[in-house]
């Protein structure tokens, strides 16, 4: 007869289940997992988050650019390397998803190469390229890069939201820096630079030949102009032609955009020499610019076409035009065909809508919940965040204080120990020089 025996497994000895993690994920999961994580749109085209301050609420009002929501402080340090501070207003222009980069060199092994290549790395500036890039980045991840961007809205190429000290200049030795640190990135397809960067000043054309040799993948590079339109209601006056205010200095009733327009040159023509370069950036500023910004002023700005230098004066963005509707099609009188770009447009009225529907749900969420409005509530949380560091400030006073009071009485306590200590020391010397006379005069006695 056969029996039956049942084996049960000791209660110590339980098998558990395997912990699952990223990378036991398939590959090609794990690809497409750090390309949705790490590939964003390039920062030009990024806008304020509607719980941003920096977002307006109205359809008059205009955005101010994120990429110029900001100011880079550059300097040199003693041992000649580029060190640089970003101040942020806002936090809308950063990358999210980089802490993946550092969650584990496995994980880094496969996402960095989508990182440094699948990305459009956007500067204000060569010397913040050159910083960045040229001083900050490894050689393996600056051989990944495929897209770089230098834009900004300054007709010199360099804008005032990147300050340099007085011993760092931006003459022809550091662009000759910047130009060479392109070299190096060897994987480049695409390149988008500011047209005064071909100033005979800042540029030779061994430079680009150079740039033709090494870089075999980047077959044109785009010059861009970041055209500035400013109407400013308040005292501080209006800037001149091409000329923008900087952040710091935005007044709440001021409206601004700002217009992109490009060119491209083959990187590699057999006309192409300091002569032509030279003759390019001649035709850049005194044609193309010109004829752009005329249109610009009199078809999207409601400009009078006799008086395009006073066109603050009738300032008034096409109904047309919002953050939903920003690039346009262009004729120019030469004939040549041109997109142009819009940037710091007003919101939508879709938009607005979604914006006040927003608020009245957080609204009816807040009534519920303490019967305040948000705004309301806000200012409430604001209020106690002043008392609190009101306290904090006042308990770090009282600390310091004490402190102050501590050292003091150390202090008194030490000088006190002194001079009980001198005093016993003049004493024990009096009493020295009293035994002492006193043995002289007993040996005087005895001779």
């Amino acid at each position: 007869m056969l029996e039956t025996i049942t084996i049960e497994p000791s209660p110590g000895r339980r098998l558990r289940p395997q912990k699952l993690g990223l990378l036991h994920v398939p590959r090609e999961v794990q690809l497409l997992i750090y390309e949705f994580a790490l590939i964003e749109c390039p920062k030009w085209e990024k806008s304020h988050k509607s719980e941003c301050r920096y977002k307006p609420n109205d359809i008059n009002c205009t955005e101010i650019p994120t990429f110029l929501n900001l100011s880079i402080n550059i300097w040199q340090a003693v041992d000649g390397e580029f060190k640089q501070n970003v101040g942020n207003h806002c936090n809308c222009a950063k990358r999210t998803g980089l802490g993946l980069l550092g969650v584990s060199r496995a994980i880094n092994h496969l996402a960095a190469p989508i990182f440094w290549s699948r990305n459009t790395f956007c500067f204000l500036d060569a010397m913040e390229f050159l910083a960045t890039v040229g001083h900050r980045l490894r050689d393996k991840c600056r051989n990944h890069l495929r897209s770089i961007s230098i834009l900004n809205p300054d007709a010199t190429g360099f804008p005032k939201h990147v300050s340099l000290p007085d011993s760092l200049t931006r003459n022809k030795a550091n662009m000759k820096a910047f130009w060479l640190t392109l070299m190096k990135c060897k994987q480049l397809t695409k390149l988008e630079l500011p047209p005064p960067y071909l100033k005979p000043a800042l540029f030779s054309i061994e430079q680009w030949n150079l740039l033709a040799e090494h870089l075999t993948e980047l077959a044109a590079i785009r010059f861009s102009y970041l055209l500035p339109y400013i109407n400013v209601n308040s005292g501080w006056g209006s800037p001149s032609q091409f000329r923008y205010f900087c952040p710091s200095y935005r007044s709440p009733g001021q409206q601004d955009v700002f217009v992109r327009c490009s060119r491209t040159v083959p990187l590699r023509q057999e006309s192409w020499t300091s002569e032509a370069a030279t003759e390019f950036y001649r035709e850049m500023e005194l044609n193309f610019k010109i004829h752009v910004d005329t249109i610009v002023k009199t078809k999207y700005l409601n400009a009078d076409p006799e008086r395009l230098a006073n066109y603050q004066d009738t300032f008034k963005l096409l109904p047309s035009l919002d953050e939903h509707h920003r690039t346009h099609r262009i004729t120019l009188p030469t004939g040549e065909n041109t997109t142009i770009k819009f940037y710091g447009l007003p919101i939508s009225k879709k938009t607005r809508i979604q914006q006040a529907r927003k608020r009245q749900a957080l609204d009816r969420t807040q009534r519920l919940k303490n019967g305040l409005t948000q705004s309301q509530f806000e200012e409430q949380q604001e209020r106690k965040n002043q008392i609190k560091e009101q306290e904090e400030r006042r308990e770090m006073r009282e600390r310091n204080d004490a402190l102050a009071e501590r050292r003091v009485r150390r202090i008194q306590m030490h000088d006190a120990e002194a001079a009980t200590v001198k005093k016993q020391k003049k004493k024990v010397r009096k009493e020295d020089a009293k035994r002492k006379e006193q043995r002289k005069l007993e040996r005087k006695r005895a001779s």
